[in-house]
């Protein structure tokens, strides 16, 4: 896969991949893995990728500013960013984005993207979507998308479900939730009164 113990952990914590215990080991589900991998290389292409950068060289470029592995494999899967990978590719660091789009997506979320981005404190969790608004670690988080697609109305009537986010250390009152849709920004409730 090419991504360290790190991303791997929080990968599981966050629900991507899942673990099973076999003779007092954790392993991953390889099927899980290797569909994550093929979701996350795109299309195979032999040609010049012009315009595009490996999440690699994003990563070196942007430095502690930058998106974190993860955070490139989120965007990769709720389709923000389309992969292309070259046929030499053997890591999800050297899958190619493309240099217009992602610096689109990086100022679309400005501060609070700026805030997210930071590999020093950014961090993963799970929260739950509620009748109220998205629940994490005692608050509750509102987003207008979300609220237009009726999901707190949904939550009301068939339950609550689990959602993962990312936030960041420095800005507790905002988080960046991933789900099926894309990427939505929430903020706190006592934010928006």
């Amino acid at each position: 896969m090419g991504v360290n113990i790190t991303t791997l952990t929080q990968m599981v914590r966050i629900g991507l991949l899942n673990e099973v215990s076999y003779q007092y080991k954790k392993w991953l589900i390889i099927d899980e893995v290797n569909e994550l991998i093929k979701r996350c290389h795109g299309e195979i292409s032999s040609k010049k990728l012009f315009d595009r950068i490996s999440i690699r060289e994003a990563i070196e470029m942007k430095g502690k500013n930058g998106i974190t592995v993860l955070g490139y494999i989120l965007l990769i899967l709720n389709q923000v960013l389309t992969p292309i990978s070259p046929i030499r590719a053997t890591s999800i660091l050297d899958v190619t984005l493309d240099k217009s789009k992602l610096e689109t997506v990086l100022s679309y979320f400005g501060k609070l993207g700026e805030s997210l981005q930071s590999q020093d404190d950014v961090s993963h969790g799970i929260a739950t979507i509620t009748r109220e608004g998205v629940n994490f670690e005692g608050k509750t988080f509102v987003s207008p998308k979300l609220a237009a697609m009726k999901c707190f109305d949904h939550a009301e009537i068939h339950g609550e479900w689990s959602i993962p986010i990312q936030y960041s250390l420095t800005e507790p009152n905002q988080i960046l939730l991933y789900n099926m849709h894309g990427l939505e920004a929430a903020v706190a409730k006592e934010d928006t009164d």
